[in-house]
């Protein structure tokens, strides 16, 4: 009898943790099963691998360069950009251009062929801007949106007051013209621009890709290349490497994140080092001013993350310090109007004076210290702002400009920590 007992008080225990357990387990799954329909998820980069596996939307092989079409201001006035393009040849390649000023119209055929590459070397904003407002209405130009090749980066910026070799971050206006896809070819120019010597040849560029010793498999890491992504990818990436400059073609996915890498290094190092009493260069700010850079970095990379998409990846920290030591030393770091809505306005609220449309990034209000570093900018270096007879009003914030005129801000600013 007792034993009966026994083994009926085992058995009932057992189904008791059973049951427990498969409770448990339903509340384990149901929780997974939550989090997983919580989560936002990307298929664009397994679309684009299946299609690269499948050969589809895949560009044409090309195996020389082709003739294109360049187009410039109205006033027929080729800068840096265009110059490059037009001067870069293969040697012996007999290739004729066609230079198209942002009033005309491109030809029916270049060199025979119906289709061939645009490239719109428009480095300043409001150029660029009404030639998109332009060639989105109806007419030649709007059937040729998928031919047309666009930069962005540049030489690193310097005090030069046109900048005329770096068209900086067009991705707001490419947003704006509804161009800012996978199928758009897109080109990140991180070399200097030749220009033309005395005798009216034009040097070879400077290229800024730079090896940061191998990876943990023995490979080469490189920062500081120039890429090429797009349908006319190829034939750039041709075009561009006869100067001897580095080009990797790479998916838009992976070509936007180097772009955004190449925006925070020029955004962050030149506010960080702008706002010292004394001129410094990037590669100072990468060596002596480090720990405001990288916290300035960390803080972009999480805004890009949660408002575009953009995860930068893993090592970006050494990509973009190593391409600031590599080639910074003869950048002295400034913020100017110019440079300004090329670069670090991204990540500013701001209009113009004049009623210009400004093209919006959607990353305007979510990066605090570089708001804070800029209304310091304009409050107490003066570099900046609608005051100083520029075009450009900010709109930082009360949060930041109370920062600006605290003392903290001003301590951490000094060289010797003095608040």
């Amino acid at each position: 009898m007792i034993s009966a007992l026994f083994l009926l008080a085992v058995g009932l225990l057992a189904a008791g943790r059973a049951s427990a357990l498969l409770q448990s387990s339903r509340a384990v799954r149901t929780t997974r099963s939550s989090a997983l329909r919580a989560a936002w998820s990307n298929g664009q980069a397994v679309r684009e691998y299946q299609d690269f596996l499948e050969g589809k939307n895949q560009p044409t092989p090309l195996t020389e360069d082709i003739p294109s079409a360049i187009v410039v201001p109205a006033d027929g006035a080729a800068g840096p950009v265009a110059t490059m393009i037009e001067s870069l040849r293969a040697p012996g390649a007999e290739i004729q251009d066609v230079i198209i000023p942002t009033d005309g119209t491109p030809p029916d055929e270049i060199g025979g062929n119906t289709e061939y590459p645009i490239y719109v070397a428009l480095t300043n904003p409001d150029e660029l801007g009404a030639f998109l407002d332009l060639a989105m209405e109806e007419g030649p130009w709007r059937s040729r949106a998928s031919d047309m090749v666009f930069f962005s980066g540049g030489e690193l910026p310097r005090s030069a007051p046109t900048l005329s070799g770096y068209p900086g971050c067009v991705e707001p206006y490419l947003r704006k013209a509804n161009l800012a896809r996978d199928g758009t070819t897109q080109v990140l120019l991180n070399f200097a621009m030749p220009r033309a010597n005395a005798n009216g040849r034009v040097p070879s560029p400077t290229d800024y890709a730079t090896k940061l010793g191998p990876d943990a498999m023995g490979e080469e890491k490189w920062t500081g290349e120039t890429a090429a992504c797009g349908k006319w990818r190829q034939a750039a990436a041709l075009r561009i490497s006869c100067g001897g400059v580095r080009v990797r073609e790479r998916f838009y996915r992976d070509w936007r994140r180097l772009m955004w890498e190449r925006v925070l290094h020029d955004a962050v190092f030149g506010l960080v080092g702008s706002l010292r009493e004394d001129r410094v260069s990037i590669k100072e700010v990468a060596m002596y001013y480090g720990e405001e850079a990288s916290d300035m970095l960390w803080e972009a990379t999480n805004l890009l993350r949660g408002a575009l998409a953009v995860t930068i990846t893993y090592g970006f920290e050494e990509r973009i310090f190593g391409l600031a030591e590599a080639m910074g030393e003869s950048v002295e770091c400034e913020i100017n109007e110019e440079l300004f809505r090329r670069c670090n306005g991204v990540f500013c609220n701001y209009k113009l004076a004049d009623d210009t449309k400004v093209a919006r990034s959607g990353l305007e209000k979510g990066m605090r210290m570089h708001s804070e570093y800029m209304a310091f900018a304009r409050t107490k270096r003066r570099l900046i702002g609608e005051d100083m007879g520029g075009r450009v009003v900010l709109n930082l914030g009360k949060e930041a400009e109370d920062a600006a005129n605290s003392p903290m801000i001003q301590g951490n600013l000094r060289a010797d920590g003095v608040i």
